[in-house]
């Protein structure tokens, strides 16, 4: 794993996923002509300082570990956390737009059994939960005003 962590420096060598993603991190959080720090930094959302400085990458490797596909982008699990370990993960898309600041998600109670079932038929199709019932509320209207034209 330590080519991976030197990978991004010296001249002609190409930049990682996961040493962008720290950066980007970085940027977000310091840099305060970074058009999203006012989303991270100006709220307090930090960097750890194990991924800082030299040997800062190789740490933060070790401990999210390489980035599993190519749709997997990095992720706070606690949105108001730091960037740190324990925090951070490569997330799915439905993962990363479950874990927002600004979701509204509508209160919906299912019987235990069918919470189930609906997480895993989102899953199954790569949607998530918010994805799944917008759709099947989609077909439900499309079918109830398809019925009441062919009954006018």
């Amino acid at each position: 794993m330590t080519p991976r962590a030197t990978v991004g420096t010296g001249s002609g060598r190409r930049k990682t996923v996961e040493y962008t993603a720290l950066h980007a991190a970085k940027q977000r959080c310091f840099n305060q002509k970074n058009p999203k720090h006012k989303d991270y930094g100006a709220r307090g959302v930090t960097v750890c300082a194990r991924w800082l400085g030299r040997g800062g990458f190789a740490n933060f490797l070790a401990d999210v570990g390489p980035r599993p596909g190519p749709t997997y982008s990095l992720d706070r699990k606690e949105v108001n956390g730091n960037y740190e370990p324990g925090n951070v993960r490569w997330a799915t898309p439905g993962q990363q737009s479950d874990n927002k600041r600004n979701n509204r998600f509508p209160t919906v109670r299912l019987e235990p059994e069918l919470q189930g079932l609906v997480k895993a038929a989102a899953a199954s199709q790569g949607l998530t939960v918010r994805q799944l019932v917008n759709d099947a509320l989609r077909c439900t209207i499309a079918a109830v005003a398809y019925g009441a034209s062919r009954a006018a």
